[in-house]
Parts: structure tokens; C-alpha cells; sequence
């Protein structure tokens, strides 16, 4: 999660806060690192798909397999026709690394499109446009 927009005595009082919440709650510290370990898992899970595609996406494979994970890549960002999912929705609070790996992921994704895009000259048009497609969502996390 990023907090530039946060002053340090504003993220400050936020962190404060959240810890005086927490010792409020009748949370335990054992459904507090379950809670962790989830969030942690997700998003590792995450992380590790996106680079699997992004490897598959930056190099040469051939044309069905590349709609194929071009297909997989906008079907996870788009669950249903009228929603739109961040890259990064279901991980928060993975941490700071994890969250890391899963943005470079999938701009690698992204990047790999573009590769294809710019040096396959045999792509049937219909490829074409679905990678061009694979580029029309919001990437604000």
C-alpha cells in the first residue's frame, strides 16, 4: 500500500491508531497471524502466477499458447464482464516484499505483451486485438 499522500505525523497517529484499535478488539494474536498468514500466502500465490505468465509472456511461445495466457491474464483481472480487479486486490497485507513482487509481476506481464506485440510479425489479427484488449483496465491498486 502506498502512503506518499500521508505525512509522516498523519501515518504516524494512522499506525498509532490501528495499534490502540487492535489491543480494543477481541481479536486474538492467534487470529491475527492467521489473518497474516492468509494474506501472506495470497499474495505470494499471486506473485508466483504473474511471474510464471510473465516468463511465458516474454518469450517466443507459439501463437496458442500466447492467447491462451494473454486470455488467463485479463480473465483474472476481470471476474465478470462488469467488474474490473486491481492486480492487487485480495493481498493486502502481505507485506511490503510480497506486494513488491506481485506489482514488478505484473507490469512484467504487461511488458511481455508489448514484447509480442512488438517483435512477433506472424500474429493473426484477432491476437493482435486481444492483446491490445489485455491493456484496457484501470491500474490503480
Amino acid at each position: 500500500m502506498n502512503f506518499d499522500w500521508l505525512s509522516k505525523k498523519d501515518l504516524s497517529e494512522v499506525c498509532q491508531n490501528s495499534i490502540i484499535n487492535f489491543f480494543k478488539s477481541d481479536i486474538t494474536e492467534k487470529e491475527v497471524a492467521e489473518n497474516l498468514e492468509v494474506s501472506w500466502m495470497n499474495g505470494y500465490k499471486r506473485s508466483v502466477g504473474l511471474k510464471i505468465l510473465a516468463t511465458c509472456l516474454n518469450s517466443h511461445v507459439e501463437e496458442k499458447e500466447l492467447i491462451n495466457s494473454i486470455m488467463w491474464f485479463t480473465k483474472t483481472l476481470r471476474p465478470h464482464i462488469s467488474t474490473i480487479t486491481g492486480y492487487s486486490d485480495g493481498i493486502e497485507g502481505c507485506g511490503y516484499y510480497i506486494s513488491n513482487f506481485v506489482r514488478d509481476s505484473f507490469f512484467e506481464c504487461i511488458n511481455g505483451i508489448v514484447y509480442q506485440l512488438r517483435t512477433r510479425k506472424d500474429l493473426e489479427m484477432s491476437t493482435i486485438k486481444l492483446c491490445l484488449q489485455a491493456f484496457v483496465w484501470k491500474y490503480d491498486t
